[in-house]
């Protein structure tokens, strides 16, 4: 009987050690899923934003998922970068459908590195974007490869300290 109420006794141990660690995973789990529930949601704001320069509603979750695809594929710093560029893609080639344009989004997952080479800022990438526009770059990655040379080749004769100080001092 003794030893009966041993081995319940060291099952009941077993048991409650187990229920014990049981409980501890179950909440470092939800405290993993707050967290990227709370990092998901400026992501879905952003895709509205997209959204609504697109005038495509509905589909933040895609718009997200661009920004995210942009940015890894840039190495860039933040997804605000991301979607600056976005922007700023869509307003320049709006005649040529913007970003709805899948050949607009692949040429910017193309050129992205660039951007993150440069350490550009969400400002600047876009004045870059602006600027290339305003001086008829077509919305073709070779094209806007050239572009970016030739600004590299200009900064270097200028008294910018770094690029990003380069580009914001272009003219509008």
């Amino acid at each position: 009987m003794k030893i009966l109420a041993k081995i319940l006794i060291g099952i009941a141990i077993l048991v409650a050690g187990y229920l014990y660690f049981e409980n501890k995973r179950i909440e470092r789990i939800d405290k993993y899923q707050r967290e990227i529930y709370e990092k998901s949601l400026p992501l879905l704001e952003m895709g509205q934003s997209l959204g609504a320069a697109t005038g495509i509603f509905n589909r933040e979750q895609y718009w997200a998922k661009q920004i995210t695809l942009l940015q890894e594929a840039g190495g860039l710093k933040s997804p605000q970068i991301a979607q600056m560029i976005l922007l700023q893609t869509n307003a320049t080639y709006r005649k040529q459908g913007g970003i709805k344009n899948k050949a607009i989004l692949d040429m910017l997952k193309e050129i992205s590195p660039f951007f993150g080479n440069q350490q550009l800022s969400a400002d600047e990438a876009a004045k870059l974007i602006e600027f290339a526009g305003d001086t008829n770059v077509p919305p073709d990655a070779n094209e806007y490869w050239k572009f970016f040379d030739r600004m590299c080749t200009s900064f270097q004769s200028s008294r910018a300290r770094t690029f990003g100080e380069y580009v914001t001092g272009l003219p509008r």
